[in-house]
């Protein structure tokens, strides 16, 4: 059984910057792109990846990052011209993270400091569910976010060889990844439960980490609330 938490921090803490050179092997998670032929991709049809650290070989947090959405053709074809729906600005860089999740020091991050960590790239403007390529002015668009998350967990049960030993994982995120997380923690535990080959059995956990949004108004958002975070209108269709 799946267990539900929410745990309300600042995303700040989770990814500060880009970075070009591993100078904390424990805060610094270089990117990896994907081969364009296993079709994970972001918006723009650039390759989609992650940010690792490999370590404990039983344990992985798989954290999605934030960034917002987008609901219609026009804002997700503008959005494949930012680092929000394309990998190019990704090439030959590091995610420098600061306290949280993702951390391997155990100052800042006492609970799973000695868990693997693996953060996809965020590129399909659909919190990772989209299923859906489409044209939108006469260009071409690539809605895969289900396919890169499933791409993700492929690198670590077959890349790092932990479909022989991964028995926990934690799945968190910020903002619209922490939507993300209720979205697929589901998908996740399945999807990776059916490809281990020990019979030790997978726990899955998972808390919204600052993107837990609530039907209702607010002081500063006045009107149908909900209607600016209805992810599955855009999953079959811009």
């Amino acid at each position: 059984m799946l267990k539900l938490s929410s745990l309300f921090l600042a995303c700040a803490f989770l990814q500060v910057t880009f970075a070009s050179k591993i100078i904390d092997p424990l805060r610094d998670l270089p990117y990896t792109l994907f081969d364009p032929s296993l079709g994970a991709l972001c918006l723009d049809g650039t390759p989609a990846g992650y940010a690792s650290r490999q370590a404990s070989k039983t344990s992985l947090v798989l954290q999605l990052p934030g960034g917002g959405w987008c609901f219609n053709g026009d804002m997700c074809l503008t959005r494949s011209n930012t680092s929000l729906g394309s990998s190019n600005s990704f090439k030959d860089q590091i995610l420098t993270v600061g306290e949280g999740e993702l951390s391997g020091n155990a100052t800042d991050n006492p609970h799973f400091y000695t868990f693997s960590a693996i953060n996809p790239i965020y590129c399909d403007g659909g919190c990772f569910a989209g299923v859906k390529d489409d044209v939108v002015d006469g260009t071409n668009l690539y809605s895969r976010g289900r396919h890169n998350l499933e791409a993700t967990l492929d690198v670590v049960l077959d890349t790092w060889g932990f479909k022989d030993t991964l028995e926990e994982i934690i799945v968190s995120g910020c903002s619209a990844g922490g939507l993300a997380t209720y979205l697929n923690v589901d998908h996740i535990h399945q999807y990776v439960s059916a490809r281990l080959t020990h019979t030790n059995g997978l726990k899955t956990r998972a808390f919204g980490n600052a993107g837990w949004f609530m039907d209702t108004n607010s002081l500063t958002w006045d009107g149908d609330a909900w209607s600016g975070v209805r992810i599955l209108n855009i999953l079959l269709t811009f």
